[in-house]
């Protein structure tokens, strides 16, 4: 056999031992990769039960005692079903095969909870049974959508101001100019 052949039948060899060694590594980053629990039990339990702040209030407060559910959510429980009726339609989501989707009511009243208290998502998660990083999710759509369904009627901007604004956009332009002419 020729050097050059058996130079290429090393080259071959190594070339396999390489590739069953990549082949093992991503194997094992796969396999560190995949979650050992989908949900914790605890978690899980939400729904079963009624467990949670947020069901308590929305079973015993609200029908017991208005002025604490009032306390609890900072919102009339009136108000509260008015708000939870306009934007529904933004926040509505879909029960998979899965699981089934966190509901309307507990969607809005965990964010008016957290605006309300402004406790941390680790404590609302021990408290609403409902993990932290959907928690990190929820609050902000549902803070967004409420403010594009009450904007219009109740976060107007006076003219004035919009004015205002304008001309002093319009000074700080010109100020910035006549100091770049006279450099």
């Amino acid at each position: 056999m020729s050097v050059k052949l058996k130079q290429l039948i090393a080259i071959a060899s190594l070339v396999e031992i390489v590739e069953e060694e990549e082949k093992d590594t991503i194997k094992k980053v796969r396999e560190k990769k995949r979650r050992r629990i989908w949900t914790r039990e605890w978690i899980s339990q939400r729904n079963r039960e009624l467990r949670g702040t947020i069901n308590l209030a929305h079973i015993e407060l609200r029908n017991e005692d208005a002025d604490y559910f009032q306390r609890f959510f900072r919102l009339r429980h009136d108000l509260f079903d008015r708000l939870l009726e306009l934007v529904t339609p933004y926040i509505q989501r879909q029960n998979t095969n899965m699981r089934e989707c966190i509901s309307l009511k507990e969607r809005l009243s965990l964010t008016l909870r957290f605006l309300a208290t402004g406790e941390s998502y680790r404590s609302l998660e021990y408290s609403t049974r409902i993990p932290a990083c959907t928690i990190s999710r929820i609050i902000p759509e549902t803070c967004r959508v409420i403010y594009e369904v009450l904007r219009d009627d109740y976060l107007r901007v006076n003219k004035n101001l919009q004015l205002i604004k304008i001309y002093c956009d319009i000074y700080i332009i010109n100020c910035v100019f006549e100091m770049l002419i006279i450099e």
